[in-house]
């Protein structure tokens, strides 16, 4: 099996690429398996969940911590999350 190309916050994220390598990964593993490649909104994360386990956001929070200043961190840092996992709660 060889590795996934790509960079955590990638602009272009191919699902049917990610499927295919879930399905390679779950073929020797039996424990959750979460996907933190190109999640950068709401529409992506709500479509890795379809396919995964978890959803692991790390370069778009990176961004909002270096955009924001430290009054609204928090504020900032909660909305995006919480309209991320309300999106990923959605029906599918």
């Amino acid at each position: 099996m060889s590795p996934s190309k790509g960079v955590t916050g990638a602009a272009h994220l191919d699902l049917t690429e990610v499927q295919t390598k879930l399905a390679q990964v779950r073929s020797l593993v039996s424990i959750p398996i979460g996907v933190g490649f190109g999640i950068r909104d709401t529409q992506t994360a709500k479509a890795i969940s379809k396919l995964a386990d978890a959803v692991v956001i790390g370069s778009r929070i990176i961004e909002e911590i270096e955009k924001t200043s430290e009054n609204s961190l928090l504020e900032t840092l909660g909305d995006l999350v919480s309209t991320i996992r309300k999106a990923i709660d959605e029906p599918h």
